[in-house]
């Protein structure tokens, strides 16, 4: 089991959608959006929680919302379930990774000016030429 959902949140800056997002949290989560000052950081927050929300309820594990945990590091997690999630957000979307196996995903937004940035940083002058293989011996051929 290995899944991806990701929206944009700006779909929350309707009112009668946010507080209907709002419903499907766990009431920790709904705490703690509810305490942020910035609107568009809880529409993120909003965001990653609904979609936690759904990746749950295709495995039936809704009830667990409620069971989230937090490593001493501060990563969210379910125990006692062959569930395994990971939640970000930048711009305006949010995403939700989850695997019944150890998952990490990252959301970026690139920034438009990013190639001109990279313009100076580095140039390759020469080809280059990559190989990927396998088998008994390719250590010895390369």
């Amino acid at each position: 089991m290995n899944g991806i959902l990701y929206m944009d949140v700006s779909v929350f800056e309707d009112v009668l959608l946010y507080e209907k997002g709002k419903t499907l949290l766990s009431a920790e989560r709904r705490m703690y959006i509810e305490k942020l000052k910035n609107p568009k950081a809880a529409r993120l927050s909003l965001g990653a929680g609904v979609l936690l929300f759904f990746a749950l309820q295709k495995f039936n594990y809704t009830e667990q919302l409620e069971k989230i945990k937090k490593t001493p590091l501060g990563k969210p997690y379910l125990k006692g379930i062959d569930f395994q999630f990971n939640l970000s957000h930048s711009g305006t979307y949010a995403l939700c990774a989850y695997s019944n196996r150890n998952i990490g995903a990252d959301l970026q937004q690139m920034k438009e000016k990013l190639p001109e940035i990279m313009d100076g940083v580095a140039t390759l002058r020469v080809p280059l030429i990559a190989s990927v293989g396998v088998g008994e011996n390719w250590e010895a051929a390369h």
